[in-house]
């Protein structure tokens, strides 16, 4: 006997599907950035799409459990839905930020003999501004990981503050002895 419990309203913008891998339900969107997500659906529980509704049916009598997937559902498509953001800036002169190989590898000219490079991970989107690098993901762990890495290729000049921060980040800079 199906018992149907909760609906969940679907933003336009994301493509979905069902999937069934070795007897285990699994439902999958893709977002704006081509990107594949993953959920795991307990064995009690069974979706049905109608026009922009998600339609949640149980076939258990425990409304316990049902609610708690139900909360973990809709906190993972939050995630999905509004990506994490985090904003670097680079502060000096003849400090830059590129691209290099079909932008898949961050290149950073920081003032050394050399350039220094980092591949971007797949789950993270890169835009560059000027001096401003913007990191796009929907986990948040990954994409902070990845801001510190950036962070500590060119740690911030205590006196003139060059080098990387975040964007929001305040900076209190040592006054230079005077003679």
């Amino acid at each position: 006997m199906l018992i149907k419990l909760k609906s969940f309203i679907l933003p336009i913008s994301f493509n979905y599907s069902f999937c069934k891998i070795n007897n285990k339900n699994y439902f999958i969107v893709k977002n704006k950035f081509h990107q594949e997500y993953y959920y795991l659906l307990p064995s009690f529980v069974l979706l049905k799409k109608n026009k922009m509704h998600l339609e949640f049916y149980s076939n258990e009598s425990n409304s316990l459990s049902f609610n708690l997937f139900f909360i973990s559902f809709k906190n993972w498509f939050k995630c999905i839905e509004k990506p994490s953001t985090l904003k670097l800036s680079l502060k000096g002169l003849g400090y830059r930020i590129n691209f290099l190989f079909d932008k898949s590898i961050l290149s950073f000219k920081l003032g050394f003999s050399h350039l220094k490079t980092l591949r971007i991970p797949n789950n993270i989107v890169v835009f560059i501004e000027k001096n401003i690098l913007v990191l796009q993901s929907s986990n948040s762990i990954l994409i902070g990981n990845f801001a510190q890495k950036i962070k500590n290729l060119k740690k911030r000049d205590s006196y003139k503050g060059k080098g990387f921060s975040f964007k929001n980040e305040s900076i209190s800079l040592k006054e230079v002895k005077k003679k």
